[in-house]
């Protein structure tokens, strides 16, 4: 919704309340070449509201342009992310294209005037506008208006949607030349988040990565870009001194903004890929807090504070060491090291035997879902959901004790780095597991086909700071680990498996419904 213009209600409009077949039920925005409707379509049966833009079309010779520019944002909307044009025509003067209904919030109303965002949220802001931004640049198409006003973060999902594409617009004020070329007088995109070269009518795919740049620096800063100064030679926007944040973000953000397009990443592709590189970075550094063996997180925690209590202790008086004996000493911390070495080593490994062992010894099934589902056939048979293969697993956690489809494992590092910032510590239980190890914890043929661990996108997640009798069991709604999951998780692109309200709610199991690959899979079930 475009939050930040003046509503009007359809009785109060001095518009017709219908356009065709579809009721106006608001005004969204009115601008002199421009209406945007909310109307809802009488002639559809399943998704009735939808959004109408009405363009103005001065000139015939246009008609052609503005067809040729709906054919292409309908050609975009395949994108998961990117709403589809259902209809478009021409009609008085006007051209009209109507578009899916997000039902939501513009990211205006998230990156505000004075409010400083976390690092986590322009990381993951990035990271889901950069995906949409590699599929329609891979048409050769640059969106052109890239701002907070044109993310739409959908209520349902947490996901980000990007609308409000540039170049039909600027179609309205455009003219024809003796030798067939448009013209337009206008800049397409909002003054504070157009990319220099945009001014000049020069707008290409590199400008939409400057733009991005400048988003994630108002939400860092909590200032709007056209209010920071710029350098008077180079034209670079000086910005660093207004935020906290690790050095290779900033790096990032310093390629996105180069005033020159060359200079800037040289694809959409190239700096998502880059993000990810740092962002793995940044995890191994800052966040990388998890086990390498897949011991007791209580035992952990006793570990770690024992450590820290140990670590803190200042000796009270220093001791003088005559020199005959200081090669002694030597020796035998030597001696000393090596054998408690070999002590931790042989812990570990005990620890980690033992954890198999009662593994093997206990039945998952009482700690895993119960179902009951009709006797029908399921599309992929037997087996249940598809199960992932191994060469497309990354490891959640460095021993590999855990893994997971890579984009699910990457969201997951970046909900816990967000959770950690909020004072929340979440860990993982279990994430893929195999048909076959499924059927060694249970012969439940129903259990079995209902169970999503195989597709490498489900993730049993615990909190770290809670006691652990609330591990993989429904007090696990108590602790704070849920009730952030509760309010944050899709934003992260994570829901729950088995939601409040079915038989066999479990609180402590998400999956991650993020990309479209996740979201076709168990949309399909």
């Amino acid at each position: 919704m475009l939050n930040s213009v003046r509503r009007q209600s359809a009785q109060g409009m001095t518009q017709a309340t219908r356009i065709q077949h579809y009721e106006v039920l608001e005004v969204l925005s009115q601008q002199p070449l421009e209406t945007i409707y909310l109307v809802n379509d009488s002639q559809a049966s399943h998704r009735s509201r939808c959004v109408v833009y009405a363009f103005v079309c001065p000139r015939a010779s246009l008609i052609k342009h503005f067809e040729a520019a709906a054919r292409d944002l309908r050609q975009l909307g395949q994108h998961a992310r990117i709403p589809q044009v259902l209809a478009f025509w021409h009609e008085a003067g006007k051209f009209y294209v109507v578009r899916e209904w997000v039902e939501g919030h513009r990211l205006s109303e998230e990156i505000t005037p004075n409010k400083r965002l976390s690092e986590s949220y322009v990381i993951k802001l990035l990271q889901d506008t950069l995906e949409s931004l590699v599929a329609i640049h891979k048409h050769r198409y640059a969106h052109q208006n890239l701002q907070p006003n044109s993310l739409i973060r959908q209520t349902s999902t947490g996901r980000l949607f990007l609308t409000d594409f540039g170049a039909i617009r600027r179609l309205s004020a455009s003219k024809m030349s003796p030798n067939g070329q448009l013209t337009s007088p206008i800049v397409a995109g909002n003054p504070d988040y157009v990319a220099p070269e945009q001014r000049y009518g020069e707008g290409q795919l590199a400008s939409d990565l400057y733009s991005l740049g400048l988003i994630a620096i108002a939400a860092l800063t909590g200032r709007s870009p056209g209010n920071l100064p710029r350098d008077p030679v180079t034209a670079q926007v000086r910005w660093r001194d207004n935020v906290t944040a690790s050095q290779s973000l900033m790096t990032f953000l310093d390629r996105l903004l180069q005033p020159q397009p060359r200079d800037r990443f040289p694809s959409a592709k190239a700096a998502w890929e880059s993000l990810g590189v740092m962002h793995t970075k940044l995890r191994v550094a800052n966040d990388s807090k998890m086990a390498t063996v897949p011991v007791a997180p209580g035992l952990q925690r006793k570990a770690v504070s024992h450590l820290s209590s140990r670590l803190t202790q200042s000796p009270t008086h220093s001791i003088a060491i005559p020199p005959r004996y200081l090669r002694r000493l030597f020796v035998g911390s030597l001696l000393g090291l090596l054998t408690l070495g070999i002590g931790v080593k042989s812990f570990q490994w005990g620890s980690y035997q033992i954890f198999l062992l009662q593994q093997k010894a206990q039945d998952w099934r009482p700690s895993l879902p119960s179902f009951s589902f009709p006797s029908v056939s399921l599309p992929w048979g037997q087996e249940g959901y598809p199960e992932a293969s191994a060469k497309d697993l990354t490891n959640l956690l460095e021993d590999g004790s855990i893994q997971l489809q890579p984009t699910a494992a990457q969201a997951f590092w970046q909900m816990a780095s967000a959770a950690k910032a909020d004072g929340v510590r979440l860990y993982p239980l279990s994430g893929y597991l195999s048909h076959q190890a499924l059927k060694q914890r249970s012969s439940d043929a129903a259990w079995l086909r209902a169970s999503d661990y195989p597709t490498g996108y489900a993730v049993d997640i615990a909190d770290l700071d809670a006691a652990e009798s609330t591990d993989r069991q429904p007090t696990f709604e108590q602790t704070q680990a849920f009730n952030w999951l509760q309010q944050n998780a899709a934003s992260y692109g994570f829901e729950l498996s088995f939601p409040e309200g079915s038989a066999d709610y479990e609180p402590w199991h998400w999956r991650y419904v993020g990309d479209e690959e996740s979201e076709q899979l168990f949309k399909a079930k």
